[in-house]
């Protein structure tokens, strides 16, 4: 269960109201019976959850994925590899939710932990190895900003540890410039999403910032300047800061993939 968010603002018209109550709590009032306001920010935030699964493209396959990534179980271990290949198999995506409320539903939770937990209790299953890689693939094409990039590397990181030499269909997976870009400006407009939703005037230092990456270069080192550049001309932006970090962890990303693959082209052959 889901803690309620406890910081949430008071109508300024009820607000009013209440105060015209204060020392008048003898009095029965009409007020009385209202619900809490935090419970009404809550039901109408779960209101958006629930159209938020049920907007989701039918060719997402949510159902496959979250039958193998979901908390607790939903089947045995062979059940849900076979739906996390199915998935795979199906074209799925991942959900990218559109609202803030989404974020807190289960629906969108992506357990990247429970995938590599079926590639190691089938360690000879080519398939469930195969949907892994496919499943980071996704999150770098399809997924949102930062944590779909963090994700992604997590899954692979893994995946590489665990076989040395990788397998024939590894390169169709690799990590690409394209996508560090891509995840760029995806993150840019979820940051641009966070402010109309949380209707915050102190935003707009990170907005301006994240608004520049609108001509940001889609070549790695000029990439990497314009970032550079940009963390200099917001100084008072809170994110600016881990931006240079994730820009190269990236770019690390792909350069260690490629690094796996190396491996893999320079094994022994079989006899």
């Amino acid at each position: 269960m889901r803690d309620r968010p406890t910081n949430l603002r008071t109508p300024r018209a009820l607000f009013a109201a209440l105060l015209a109550l204060v020392g008048c709590e003898e009095q029965p009032s009409k007020l009385d019976g209202l619900p809490d306001e935090s419970d009404v920010r809550w039901a109408e935030s779960q209101a958006w959850v629930a159209l938020e699964e049920r907007a989701l493209p039918m060719s997402t396959r949510n159902d496959l994925l979250q039958t193998a990534v979901a908390i607790p179980d939903r089947g045995t271990i062979d059940e849900r590899a076979a739906a996390l290949v199915a998935w795979m198999e199906a074209s799925g995506s991942v959900p990218v939710a559109t609202t803030m409320a989404a974020l807190n539903s289960p629906a969108f939770d992506f357990y990247t932990t429970r995938i590599i937990e079926l590639v190691k209790a089938r360690p000879d299953d080519d398939r469930v190895f195969e949907a892994a890689l496919y499943a980071a693939w996704k999150m770098r094409r399809d997924g949102t900003g930062y944590l779909a990039a963090m994700l992604a590397n997590a899954i692979t990181t893994k995946l590489a540890a665990l076989r040395d030499a990788p397998p024939p269909f590894a390169a169709k997976y690799a990590p690409k410039d394209e996508e560090v870009f891509r995840l760029f400006a995806s993150e840019a407009m979820f940051a641009r999403r966070v402010t109309f939703e949380l209707d915050d005037p102190e935003s707009g230092v990170e907005i301006a910032m994240w608004r520049e990456f609108a001509n940001a270069p889609t070549e790695r080192a000029a990439f990497l300047a314009f970032v550079g550049r940009t963390i200099d001309a917001h100084p008072k932006s809170l994110g600016a800061g881990l931006m240079r970090k994730y820009a190269n962890g990236m770019f690390a990303a792909v350069d260690d993939y490629q690094k796996w693959l190396t491996r893999g082209s320079s094994a022994t052959p079989a006899p």
